[in-house]
């Protein structure tokens, strides 16, 4: 069966597409209308918008310029204090590079605060006798430095202690020593 083709819309003939413009019309919008902003009024498609611009980063890579910028690594640490009778002396921390024993971290550390520190012996059989001034017997028989390691009471010299990037020491002075 055959189904009889619709007749053409008014206005226009079998096969083309009846837009209700008038002759100079070319807008795309209904006659007695104003274009839309940003229209393109030569194509009756709305015109693309500007593309936005790359973000730069904040410190360009200098060794790939096309690409981000890189942080730079952290500084490995080792925390320090020094406490005496009287309370926390100085507490911060030291640039692990460099440093191997905790004697290295106490020199390293002291040195750049100005606090005085007095050793005796040398390499493993180094011992601390005295840190700002307060020596070993000031306050009795037992009395002397310290030091914990990671927390711990270590029964080991300040040139024997080998040490790395995050560890803690704690020098303390003390009345009982053992």
């Amino acid at each position: 069966m055959t189904v009889p083709s619709a007749a053409p819309p008014a206005g226009g003939a079998a096969g083309q597409q009846t837009d209700n413009k008038t002759p100079g019309d070319q807008t795309g919008e209904e006659p007695g209308t104003e274009p839309q902003q940003g229209a393109d009024t030569t194509s009756g498609q709305d015109s693309p918008k500007p593309p936005t611009p790359p973000q730069t980063p904040t410190e360009p890579n200098i060794s790939d310029p096309g690409q981000p910028a890189v942080d730079p690594p952290a500084v490995e640490t080792i925390s320090i204090s020094i406490t005496g009778l009287d309370g926390l002396i100085a507490s911060g921390e030291v640039e692990a590079a460099g440093c191997k024993t905790v004697l290295d971290v106490l020199r390293a550390f002291c040195a750049g605060r100005e606090i005085d520190i007095k050793v005796r012996g040398d390499g493993t059989f180094a011992y601390v006798v005295a840190i700002d001034g307060k020596s070993e017997f000031d306050e009795g028989p037992l009395s002397g430095w310290q030091y914990d390691f990671n927390g711990e009471r270590v029964n080991k010299g300040v040139g024997a202690q080998k040490v790395a990037a995050g560890d803690v020491v704690a020098f303390i002075y003390t009345t009982t020593l053992p």
